[in-house]
């Protein structure tokens, strides 16, 4: 699997690595210096089984910075809920409804409203 990293101008590639490979400091200190030129990441495995992914600090800056997006979104969703559910604490179901159905003829048919 290949792809084009933000973090670098070379095209990225994930590589795989033993986790007995990176027990080695030298050949560890091979591979970061690798990641940091290339903009490559490595899976790290051990019997076939992935453990970790080593990736370049931009890719990693990116990651956290999506997540953030990520959780100030849900954070938004969860007090919007919280204020349309306070607004409607004391509305009928049918009021409820009403409401509903206005709107989405508002959206369908802009003209009629």
């Amino acid at each position: 699997m290949s792809y084009k990293s933000p973090s670098s101008k070379y095209p990225a590639a994930i590589k795989n690595v033993m986790l007995k490979d990176t027990m080695n400091s030298v050949r560890f200190l091979q591979i970061i210096d690798h990641i940091k030129i290339s903009g490559d990441q490595y899976l790290v495995k051990e019997n076939n089984e992935a453990l970790a992914v080593l990736l370049p600090m931009g890719d990693w800056e990116l990651l956290k910075q999506a997540r953030d997006r990520k959780d100030e979104a849900w954070e938004d969703l969860l007090q919007n809920l919280e204020e349309v559910h306070a607004m409607n604490q004391n509305a009928s179901a049918q009021e409820i409804d009403a409401d509903v159905d206005q709107a989405i003829q508002a959206i369908r048919h802009p003209s009629r409203v």
